[in-house]
């Protein structure tokens, strides 16, 4: 039992950290705000984005986790989900030119917030199936 609690640890703190790297990698693509500085300021729009952003990293993580034997195998399909939610994103955003998700964010759009939310967690599950 104690060398399942400790396995686990190991996953959670692997998962954590890849969560803050995805987060450092998203930041420094995004230009049009600073993410926790929009956070600190209440801006539900942005805030929305992102908690979509980690509910559907975890759930990329969850099935590389449950699906995958060994630390090393989860962390790659992890990080290959995370790519291609990544991706995914990217391809949303330039099927909407005439809207500018992160300006929207920034200005606290609401309704943008909550279809980014909705595209990530979508993303994620989709990503998800093809990783099992």
């Amino acid at each position: 039992m104690l060398s399942g609690m400790l396995y686990a640890l190991l996953y959670f703190a692997v998962t954590a950290i890849l969560v803050l790297l995805v987060l450092g990698v998203d930041q420094s693509f995004n230009r049009s705000y600073k993410l926790w500085e929009q956070v600190g300021q209440g801006n539900v729009a942005v805030g929305l984005a992102v908690a979509g952003k980690l509910i559907g990293l975890g759930i990329i993580a969850w099935t590389a986790i449950s699906h995958s034997s060994g630390l090393l195998n989860s962390v790659v399909w992890t990080v290959f989900g995370a790519v291609l939610q990544g991706l995914g994103y990217g391809f949303f955003e330039m099927m909407t030119p005439r809207l500018s998700v992160g300006g929207e964010l920034a200005a606290g759009n609401k309704a943008v917030g909550l279809v980014t939310m909705g595209i990530a967690v979508g993303l994620s599950l989709v990503v998800s199936a093809c990783i099992a």
